[in-house]
C-alpha cells in the first residue's frame, strides 16, 4: 500500500553498498540564497550554477531567466522571472557514505540521522541503486519499526539523484 507523501521528507542515498544523507533541503535552501544573489545582475537566458558541498554533496542546476511585460492597471510593466528547469545531486566522490553493515550492526547511526524528525509528519524517501535492493528492504524494515512511512526510487547505477519540478509527489509505502 502507499500514499502521496505529504509533510517533510529526510532523503538517503543506497549506492555501492553504503548508506549516506542527501542533505536535499539544504542544497536547496543554498540554491534559493545563491538565486537570490544571481537576480540582483540579472541577464536573460540560461544559467548553470553550482552549491555545496554540504555533507559531501554537490547540487547543479540550471535557470531559465526572462523578461515578460505584464499589465498593471494602464501601465505596461517589465517583470524578471526565473524558473529552474533541472537540479542534479551528487556526490563529491564515489565511494560516498556508511557501509550497510556498519549501519545496520548498530542503530545508532540511523537514531542519530533521525533525531529530531517526528515519524508520523516525516517521510523517508531513499535514492536506491540496483546493488542495494536487499539493503533497502531492510532500511525500510527498521524505519517502519520506528514509525516512519519510506518511499524507494531506484535509479539506473550511473545516474545522479535528479529533482523533479514537475509537481509530481513522492508516494510512500506504508502500513
Amino acid at each position: 500500500m502507499a500514499k502521496t507523501v505529504f509533510g517533510e521528507e529526510l532523503f538517503f542515498r543506497l549506492k555501492n553498498q553504503r548508506l549516506s544523507v542527501v542533505p536535499k533541503k539544504a542544497l536547496t535552501d543554498e540554491i534559493r540564497r545563491d538565486f537570490e544573489r544571481s537576480m540582483q545582475n540579472f541577464r536573460e537566458g540560461l544559467m548553470d550554477s553550482a552549491v555545496g558541498p554540504i555533507r559531501n554533496y554537490v547540487a547543479r542546476y540550471v535557470v531559465d531567466r526572462r523578461t515578460s511585460v505584464v499589465a498593471r492597471g494602464n501601465a505596461l510593466t517589465p517583470v524578471a522571472s526565473a524558473r529552474v528547469l533541472k537540479l542534479v545531486i551528487y556526490p563529491l566522490r564515489e565511494p560516498h557514505g556508511t557501509p550497510v553493515k556498519e549501519v545496520f550492526a548498530d542503530d545508532d547511526w540511523l537514531d542519530v540521522e533521525l533525531a529530531g524528525h517526528q515519524p508520523g509528519k516525516t517521510s523517508v524517501v531513499v535514492a536506491v541503486y540496483p546493488d542495494c535492493y536487499d539493503a533497502f528492504r531492510e532500511l525500510k524494515k527498521r524505519l517502519y519499526e520506528r514509525g516512519f512511512a519510506t518511499a524507494g526510487h531506484p535509479l539506473p547505477s550511473d545516474y545522479p539523484i535528479y529533482v523533479s519540478f514537475d509537481g509530481s509527489g513522492t508516494a510512500a509505502a506504508v502500513q
